[in-house]
């Protein structure tokens, strides 16, 4: 019998259940995976009804004790009849009995047939007198709770991971959950968790009923289990939804599989936001369908790349390097380098079980952590040299330190090089990936938010910002800078920090002359500007370039002449971001050919800018710009002297 606190976390569905009942619903079913607690649910409910009401309660297993609903000798108006497994009947069977409940809503209009089934959906929908209650797995927080009711010894911290990946391949079913306290109750110590740990099943009649359950299932929720259980470990949603629509292409279902397997508990949701299916549902769906065809769904390449890194990792760790693992290395390592990914894919699974045994060793050893940082680091700064010269290279870089840190990292590390792969997609690429990147950083920030990590927060707004600008989203971007200014930044913090938002500010500044609101764009670049922390940074140069341009717009051309020059001078120190130059240098050229007639010098000016423009392999506005001020030139030569340029130049 299982405990209260089981009854506590189902309170609510045993109240819905009661009321149902007394309400004289036709038929109610209950429904879910095996092993979750139905029948204990139905038992409580009856418990309470029969104080509360003079109805007769008639029970049967079908598995059992079976008597058909047209043979009951006593069924008679009231009643309440529970027909507990109604899924082992035949199908015939159950067709037939079910249709006799439909036609009693008239004949016996206040008897209650309960149904009680292992099923992922019920078997009567959209009928005027039923009623469906679906009983699910527990969540992760109410399987804790239920294994420390019942396991009351008090274990070493250091066994804490073990037991909570035991309560993981438990799968929130209680039961489960009751046998696994049972068994660590007998040996509560550090070793008989370990004991536990590797000689841990799942007991063969689970298998049997849960096998039993899926085969019963519709054809497509078959074919997308059969898919996924031959797939990674992880999934994103687009992976699972392209699954389904594999798994449903040929069938005439309305209702999409995937929801089916969500709604019903098949699904674990990951922190890194993927997917995964239940252990025991994995390995139930691997012995039912060992030939499914699913090798031609796309691999997902980034969870090779961390499988492909455990491996390696274990081996640079020397931690039970043999042949056998050293074999499986270097066939990896051999299709990976060919980017053979299925095959990656295909050799990693075989050897699952000598993978997992020798990740956790170095998961866990002196030797793990200090392997990890020293890849990642390596890998972060050779990113952060390319990536304004190679930015599809740094994604790479990015790419492949968020692997490992997927391995070994902190959820902060992870927040960070999502961050970073975002910045990269929309920096300086040809084909700039502004959605891309944008997804990559809302992911980031998420995390970032929960984390409290401000600093972080800040400069991924600020991305958002620069991309919505780049879109020409002026209200997305004005929300995000408006966002980054707000977060409370210590007063002691790094001068890093502090510029961080007075980049923003810039942004916003600009956002505002852009959007024709010229006064508040001076007023914010005038605060900036008297800022003392401003100066001493690198970039500093875009934001005096900012207060240029807003001088420009109110007809100040001397002084924003001036601004120009020192914004050009403080980039200048960038050798490595050429094409920051390109603004200054084109509103010096317009300058100095309108103020000074300085024509020549203008025109070697603003071609210079075309060349470093060009160098930078970007498809940019400034094109745009430089050819302007070219023709603005070409204009007033003309006017000055007519026959010394053609006007058409």
């Amino acid at each position: 019998m299982l405990p209260e606190l089981f009854r506590e976390h189902h309170k609510k569905m045993i109240d819905d259940l009661r009321k149902a009942i007394t309400s004289y619903i036709t038929i109610i079913q209950i429904y879910g995976l095996c092993f979750v607690g139905k029948t204990e649910l139905i038992k409580q409910v009856l418990k309470v009804v029969k104080t509360e009401t003079s109805r007769e309660v008639q029970y049967f297993c079908c598995k059992t004790n079976y008597v058909d609903c047209q043979n009951l000798g006593k069924l008679k108006r009231g009643n309440i009849i529970v027909f507990d497994h109604f899924d082992t009947l035949l199908p015939t069977k159950r067709s037939e009995e079910l249709e006799f409940m439909r036609n009693s809503s008239i004949t016996f209009p206040e008897t209650t047939f309960i149904l009680v089934f292992r099923g992922l959906e019920p078997l009567l929908t959209n009928e005027l007198c039923t009623k469906e209650f679906q009983v699910l797995p527990l969540g992760k927080s109410k399987a804790r709770e239920l294994f420390d009711c019942e396991f009351s010894s008090n274990l070493p911290s250091s066994c804490e991971g073990l037991v909570n990946t035991l309560l993981d391949w438990c799968c929130g079913f209680p039961l489960m959950i009751l046998e696994l306290a049972k068994t660590l109750s007998l040996f509560p110590n550090e070793k008989g968790v370990e004991d536990c740990f590797e000689k841990f099943e799942i007991p063969d009649r689970y298998f049997k009923y849960i096998k039993g359950m899926l085969k019963r299932t519709s054809q497509p929720v078959q074919k997308l289990l059969a898919i996924l259980s031959h797939s990674d470990v992880k999934f994103s949603y687009d992976y699972l939804q392209r699954a389904a629509e594999r798994a449903n292409c040929s069938e005439n279902s309305l209702e999409n599989p995937s929801h089916v397997i969500k709604k019903s508990g098949l699904l674990i949701e990951n922190e890194d936001q993927t997917y995964s299916l239940q252990p025991v549902i994995r390995q139930a769906c691997s012995q039912l369908w060992p030939d499914n065809q699913s090798t031609s769904q796309p691999v997902n390449q980034s969870l090779v790349n961390q499988s492909f890194y455990s491996v390696r990792s274990s081996c640079l760790a020397r931690l039970n390097f043999n042949h056998m693992t050293g074999e499986i290395f270097l066939t990896a390592a051999s299709y990976f380098q060919d980017n053979k990914f299925q095959q990656v894919h295909n050799i990693l699974a075989d050897h699952k079980h000598t993978i997992l045994t020798l990740f956790g060793k170095v998961l866990h050893g002196p030797d793990g952590d200090c392997l990890y940082f020293q890849n990642l680091y390596a890998l972060c700064e050779k990113a952060g040299k390319i990536i304004s010269l190679h930015p599809n290279r740094a994604v790479s870089f990015y790419q492949c330190c968020y692997d490992m840190s997927c391995l070994f990292g902190s959820k902060g590390e992870q927040a960070f090089l999502q961050y970073k792969i975002g910045q990269s997609l929309i920096k300086h690429s040809v084909d700039r990936n502004l959605s891309k990147g944008e997804e990559f950083c809302k992911k980031a920030l998420g995390t970032l938010q929960t984390l409290k990590d401000n600093f972080k927060i800040i400069n991924v707004y600020t991305t958002l910002a620069m991309i919505s600008y780049w879109k020409g989203s002026w209200n997305d971007a004005r929300r995000y800078c408006e966002a980054a200014i707000e977060i409370e930044i210590d007063d002691r913090s790094a001068k890093e920090e502090k510029f961080a938002k007075t980049f923003c500010r810039s942004i916003l500044a600009y956002n505002y002359m852009c959007q024709g609101l010229i006064a508040k764009g001076i007023a914010i670049t005038d605060e900036l500007v008297a800022d003392p922390v401003c100066p001493s940074h690198p970039t500093f140069g875009i934001i005096i370039s900012t207060l240029a341009w807003s001088y420009y717009l109110k007809g100040y051309k001397d002084f924003a002449l001036d601004l120009y020059k020192k914004s050009l001078a403080v980039l200048k120190n960038n050798l490595l971001e050429k094409n920051r130059w390109v603004v200054p240098m084109c509103y010096i050229a317009d300058l100095e050919s309108d103020l000074k007639r300085e024509h020549k010098r203008s025109l070697k000016k603003i071609y210079d800018a075309e060349m470093y423009q060009k160098e930078s392999c970007i498809k940019h506005v400034n094109f745009h710009r430089i050819n302007l001020v070219k023709a603005k030139i070409h204009l007033r030569i003309f006017m000055q002297d007519p026959s010394s340029a053609p006007l058409h130049s």
